[in-house]
Order: structure tokens, then C-alpha cells, then sequence
């Protein structure tokens, strides 16, 4: 027994904050008892517990008496200011209608227990917030059988919370790629993409309680509702128009008109009845975010994002809600965009008009649908890769001070984060600016461009390049941008597996590119995602002397062949 004495107190006085609270605890009056009379075992399990860095407690006897570590004191400290000699049951009162019957389980019939990310919503710092936690339960067995609950825990929130902000970012970006017009509130089209955006944002009700997107009518006194999601329709915080000039409900004019954001704090009342809120929990807050047309620049409206009521209103949160904001914005500008591109080319379709004046609109045109494209993969990629690496940089600066062990594994994980934004602005500096072309050819240049396919996209690419053509560079520009236009369409409709890449010369005058994908396919008869590319892609060809066939059936892939003169 003196052993055991002299090992407990050695833990002890090695165990830190909760070795001394140990120690100094009057246990006679809890069921465990005196220390002096503490049998071996539970002497060894307290030892055990105080001296390791993972989060981890004992719950003794039938009453669950509580022992814990610094690492786990800390955890338990937000539920109740002196969890140390508690019953389990006092300290977890507001989790026991979930945890006490695992708890029971492991007690009663030995039966152990494990959950990963479980979720719950505690009050911890004067509201209440959502907490994950990843636990096991195991019976610690004595003589007589099972005499206690040995729990080993660690709090997930951050990685969860990340991962959720993150799949409904890649979901917002996904859906913006695939296609379609936004709404006919928006004032150009149909509304597949926009509502399946706004469909992304009601499927993450945790971070985006609701949403209401506005935009400027002409005139640039109003703003007309374009869509939303959360709030219950005819709500007074949702109304059809809403005047710039009011800061009511939302004071849409003044983020529009200082380009930034503005936070509204929200009254329970304004939101009483208003939506189903998760966890019961209406939104305190609000952000109104100002959008920005992205193909011109302009102001086009605003988004009025609802805050996570259960968690804090950090830079974390507040940049999540932005980056909602920028993804809807792509969306509206790349629908009034394609809309804008339209009308040209129903205004400009004149085959008689001057050549320098047609190849001035093709080259304008196909400037503008680079931007939109640049503009979409900074966002869809690199921005949010940036997203990730700055929150995994706010979790090594926690992790520094409270478990510096799980530090090289998260900043691993930012390092490649980082690799890979490099790797991501090194694809699109080459779209921007093929310098490659001049220096090193087509064949060179387009294996640059088809190397990032499976990388951001997943699409694998055969190549067949052969030899360096022997083509003026104005031909070499007009098949690389032909190339780059018909693999982006790849990646952003085509839902395909493979992608060949191929580039011969036909004859000592002719080159052939051809870039042929086994996947969904479409009706070429019939308006479609990517039409306007393909008119953009044309143009190329005929402005070098050369054509453009697109053969394709629905469910059977889609080739696309340029046929240009080596000299035009």
C-alpha cells in the first residue's frame, strides 16, 4: 500500500493544476471517501489520469464522483465552474439526457462507448454554443466487477466547423460551374443557377440561418429581392423592394455605397415566428454584404447573411460569410455577363461587317470570358485554400498554448495548403499570360494547360502532341485559347472521367487539335451550357482561316476539332 501511496503522490505533485486541486480536496465527503483508504486500483487510475496531456476522466462508483486532468478540466470547467468531486451527473446536467444513458450502459452492463464528432450545444461563454466533441467511454474493472467510467475525450469544433464552411464554399463553386442562368428576379433567365445556390445555403442552416439577396434596380434608388432562404415569405425583414436610402429592415445603400460590411445586431422579436431556426436558436446578428459585379465592376446589390447564433461572431465566422457573398456574386455577374454577351452578338452578327471590326469583338468578347474565368477559379480555389490556410494558422497559434504535440501535424496540413494555392496561381498566371508559347511552343504551353485538369478538377488527360508544329504564332494563340476554352468546358459541364488531348499537323499546311471527353454529352441542336464558349472558340478558328467542328450526343461525350492553316 505504500507504494501505491508514494506513486500517487509522485503524480500528484507532477499533475500539474488538477495534480493540486487532487490533493487538496476534501474527498470525505464524496462517496469515494478519504484519500488514505482509496483502494490501489483507484490510486493507479487517478495517477494515470492527472499525468496525462489527452483530455481524460474518471467517473468512480455508482455515483460517478469525477476526477479529471488539467487538459480535461478545462473542457469541463465551461459547464460548471467546480467540476473536481462532483457526480458526473451534476457536472454534465446539461448533456445527461444524452450522456447519462452511455454512461449507464458502461456502468450496468460493462458495455463501452464511442462517438466521433458528437455535436451538442452548451452554454460556455454567456450564450449558447455548439461544441463536438469525440469521446470513448470504457468500464474500469475491479474485483467485484465494473467500478467506474474511464473517459477519454477531444474537442473537434474547429476541424467540423472548418470542414462544413469548407464543402459549402466547394458546393457554392461547383454549382456556379455547372452551368445555367440566374433567376428572373435577377433579370436574366431562368433560375438554375441561382437557385441552386441558394438550395447550397439552405443545406447549411448551422452557419447560413438564412439568407435574402438584393439587387439595384435601374435607377439605382431601390433594390428588388432576388432570392432567399430561412426566412419565412411576407416576413417583414424580407420585403419585395427595399429602399437604398433606408436603413430599414437592412441598410442595403450604406454597404453598397461604402463597399463594406456592415453588421446588424437582431432583437428576438424581429425574428420571433420567422423561420425554423436549428437548435431553436434565432440569429443575433446579420451581416449585409455588398456585391459586386464581377464582369464590369459595378455594384450590383447586396446579400444579407444570417449569423450562426452558436458560435462567436470572430474573423473566422465573418470571413466564411463573405466568401457566401463573393460565390453569389460570380454567379449574378456571370448571368448578366453571358446575358450581356448575348445581345452583342444579336447586335454584332453582321457577316458583312469590317473584318478588323469583327476580330476586335472577338478578341474583346474572349477577353471578358477570361476575367469571368479567372475570377471564378480564384475564388473557387485559391481564395479558399487561402481560407484554409489562415484557419489552420489560428489553430497552431491555440494549439501552441494549450497541446503543442498536435502542432506539426496541422501545420503540415497548411503547408500543403500553401503548395497547393502556389501550384494554383502558377495554372492560372498561364492562362493569363502563355509566355511559354513564344518561348517554348504549343506543345509545351499545352501541356501546362492540360497538367492542372486532374489536380483541380479530377479529370484525367491523355495526351497525344506529337511534334512542335511548324505554325506562325498567331495560329499557335488562336489553337491554345481554342485548347484552354474547350478543356474549361470539360471541367465545368462535362461531369467526365477522361479527356484526350490531341495535336497534329495534317498536312505541311494544315494543324488538327482535337479535344475529345467521354462525358455527359449534350443536344447540339438545343441551347446548352457552354454555347457561347463554343461561339468564342469558332470565331478563333475562322479569324486563322481555319474551322471548328463540335460533335456531340447526349450521354456519349463531345469532340471538339479546329482545322487551321499553318500560316493564315
Amino acid at each position: 500500500m505504500r507504494a501505491a501511496d508514494d506513486a500517487l503522490d509522485a503524480a500528484l505533485e507532477a499533475g500539474g493544476e488538477a495534480g493540486r486541486l487532487v490533493r487538496a480536496f476534501d474527498w470525505s465527503g464524496t462517496s469515494l471517501g478519504p484519500m488514505a483508504g482509496w483502494s490501489p486500483l483507484l490510486r493507479g487510475m487517478v495517477a494515470m489520469c492527472v499525468l496525462s496531456p489527452f483530455p481524460m476522466d474518471i467517473g468512480w462508483g455508482p455515483d460517478l464522483i469525477l476526477v479529471h486532468n488539467d487538459a480535461a478540466g478545462r473542457m469541463l470547467a465551461a459547464m460548471h465552474p467546480a467540476p473536481l468531486g462532483q457526480p458526473k451527473q451534476v457536472v454534465l446536467a446539461e448533456l445527461w439526457d444524452t450522456a447519462g444513458p452511455l454512461h449507464r450502459a458502461v456502468l450496468e452492463r460493462g458495455e463501452p462507448a464511442w462517438r466521433e464528432n458528437a455535436r451538442y450545444v452548451l452554454s460556455r461563454r454567456g450564450f449558447p454554443e455548439e461544441r463536438y466533441l469525440t469521446f470513448s467511454h470504457s468500464p474500469i474493472m475491479g474485483e467485484e466487477g465494473v467500478v467506474g467510467v474511464l473517459t477519454v475525450m477531444s474537442e473537434t469544433t474547429r476541424s467540423v466547423v472548418v470542414e462544413r464552411r469548407l464543402r459549402t464554399l466547394s458546393a457554392l463553386g461547383n454549382g456556379s460551374a455547372a452551368g445555367g442562368a440566374v433567376g428572373a428576379a435577377v433579370g436574366v433567365g431562368a433560375g438554375r443557377t441561382f437557385g441552386a445556390a441558394l438550395d447550397i445555403l439552405e443545406a447549411n442552416r448551422f452557419d447560413i440561418p438564412f439568407a435574402l439577396v438584393y439587387l439595384v434596380e435601374s435607377g439605382g434608388r431601390r433594390a428588388r429581392l432576388a432570392g432567399g432562404t430561412g426566412l419565412r415569405p411576407g416576413r417583414p425583414l424580407a420585403p419585395e423592394h427595399a429602399g437604398l436610402r433606408s436603413r430599414r429592415p437592412w441598410p442595403l445603400g450604406r454597404a453598397i455605397a461604402q463597399a463594406r460590411t456592415v453588421v446588424v445586431s437582431l432583437g428576438p422579436v424581429a425574428l420571433a415566428g420567422a423561420g425554423d431556426w436549428a437548435d431553436g436558436l434565432a440569429p443575433a446578428a446579420a451581416l449585409v454584404v455588398p456585391l459586386r459585379d464581377r464582369s464590369t465592376g459595378e455594384p450590383a446589390g447586396a446579400a444579407v447573411l444570417g449569423v450562426n447564433p452558436a458560435l462567436p461572431l470572430d474573423d473566422a465566422q465573418r470571413g466564411f460569410l463573405e466568401l457566401v457573398a463573393r460565390q453569389l456574386a460570380l454567379v449574378i455577374g456571370d448571368a448578366r455577363a453571358d446575358e450581356a454577351e448575348r445581345e452583342r452578338a444579336d447586335l454584332l452578327a453582321d457577316p458583312a461587317g469590317p473584318p478588323a471590326a469583327q476580330r476586335r469583338r472577338v478578341e474583346s468578347r474572349a477577353r471578358d470570358a477570361e476575367r469571368r474565368r479567372v475570377a471564378r477559379e480564384l475564388h473557387d480555389s485559391v481564395l479558399q485554400t487561402l481560407y484554409g490556410i489562415a484557419l489552420g494558422a489560428e489553430s497552431i497559434r491555440s494549439l501552441v498554448r494549450t497541446d503543442v504535440e498536435r502542432v506539426p501535424p496541422v501545420a503540415e496540413y497548411v503547408v500543403n495548403l500553401a503548395r497547393s494555392a502556389l501550384k494554383e496561381m502558377r495554372a492560372l498566371i498561364l492562362e493569363l499570360r502563355p509566355e511559354t508559347l513564344e518561348q517554348d511552343g504549343l506543345v509545351a504551353s499545352l501541356r501546362g494547360l492540360a497538367a492542372p485538369m486532374a489536380s483541380r478538377h479530377g479529370v484525367r488527360v491523355a495526351l497525344d502532341l506529337g511534334q512542335e508544329p511548324a505554325a506562325s504564332l498567331e495560329v499557335k494563340e488562336a489553337l491554345f485559347r481554342i485548347a484552354q476554352e474547350a478543356l474549361h468546358n470539360v471541367a465545368r459541364h462535362a461531369r467526365a472521367a477522361e479527356v484526350r488531348l490531341a495535336l497534329a499537323a495534317e498536312t505541311e499546311e494544315v494543324v488538327v487539335l482535337r479535344v475529345e471527353d467521354d462525358g455527359v454529352g449534350f443536344d447540339a441542336e438545343a441551347e446548352f451550357a457552354g454555347h457561347l464558349g463554343q461561339k468564342t472558340m469558332r470565331e478563333r478558328a475562322e479569324l486563322v482561316g481555319g474551322t471548328l467542328v463540335v460533335a456531340s450526343t447526349p450521354g456519349r461525350g463531345t469532340a471538339v476539332t479546329a482545322r487551321v492553316p499553318a500560316a493564315p
